[in-house]
């Protein structure tokens, strides 16, 4: 149900996603130590395998000493880095998942992870594969568990001993289904060393109602993994940006009762500039939106 630490400490993890080096696009920038100085305790960090999107600047992801010098700036600054591919994201896609995955058992990331193994928690995929958004919900369902439960079997192998976190399908949303399966897959698991997240864009899946919410939560509670959200904003895409307002409020007052971690999209660099926390990557220039997640006195 808690997420503990090396030391014995049960840990509730709170932190913003930040994709380091402006998505790529500049390589020496870090607002690491902005970060750390709003008191949050982890930052996840998308990052890519494979870059297919011509205009994403590949240089910088291939090059993995970017990486490992983001993740030791996180960790001296006492931050958890929480490092996830990005490649798959919203894609329903199992063959990919898996190819994908290897990326974390190669020649420089073992180097790393062996490095920083007491620090780092690997987020392997963000919201892959599909279950209920799947012509065949029961079928997709098994195919999830198959999946992670290969990958999770594969980098153990491998020895890759640093916890794993595993996106809930539907782009993220489908905290129901990790209820389902998170025992499985902790259970097959040769370390037990999961942790689950639901990406919290819930204007349709809780019909943006925070009783309904609590409903979700008391669910995955009753099942007994451990699970954050690992990622909380205040508006929700469709079909244009930030169409739809969310009532991350209730939400994260739920988080705090029932002792949740969460962790807030996004410090900076966002197609939709009121969804930043930080207006130019500063901790001193935070959005309405930042000032909250940063400085409300309740959650």
């Amino acid at each position: 149900r808690y997420i503990i630490g090396p030391c014995g400490d049960t840990l509730t993890l709170k932190g913003v996603n930040y994709a380091p080096y402006n998505w790529g696009y500049s390589p020496d920038q870090s607002w690491i130590a902005e970060i750390a100085s709003t008191g949050a305790n982890c930052v996840r960090l998308p990052w890519y395998m494979f870059v297919t999107d011509p205009g994403t600047p590949q240089n910088t992801y291939a090059n993995i000493s970017n990486l490992y010098n983001v993740v030791a700036s996180c960790i001296t600054h006492d931050l958890i880095p929480i490092i996830e591919l990005h490649d798959l994201t919203c894609q329903n896609d199992s063959a990919s998942l898996m190819i994908l995955s290897n990326f974390y058992s190669s020649s420089p990331i073992m180097a790393m992870l062996n490095a920083y193994s007491r620090n780092i928690i690997i987020n392997v995929a963000n919201e892959s594969l599909f279950v209920d958004f799947d012509a065949d919900p029961g079928a997709a369902q098994a195919t999830y568990v198959n999946t992670y439960n290969t990958i999770v079997t594969n980098l153990r192998t491998a020895g890759v001993t640093v916890p794993f976190m595993i996106d809930a399908p539907d782009c993220g949303t489908n905290l129901d289904v990790l209820a389902d399966v998170g025992p499985t897959l902790e259970a097959a698991d040769p370390l037990g060393n999961l942790i689950f997240s639901a990406h919290a864009y819930w204007y349709a899946y809780a019909n943006n109602d925070p009783v309904q919410m609590q409903a979700k939560v008391d669910n995955a509670l009753a099942s007994g993994i451990p699970f954050i959200f690992g990622e909380v904003a205040n508006l929700q895409d469709d079909a244009t940006l930030c169409q739809y307002t969310l009532d991350y409020s209730s939400l994260l007052n739920i988080c705090t009762n029932e002792h949740i971690g969460w962790l807030a999209w996004s410090w900076d660099n966002e197609g939709c500039s009121v969804r930043q926390i930080s207006t130019n990557g500063l901790a001193s220039s935070l959005t309405a939106y930042g000032n909250d997640i940063v400085n409300n006195t309740t959650y």
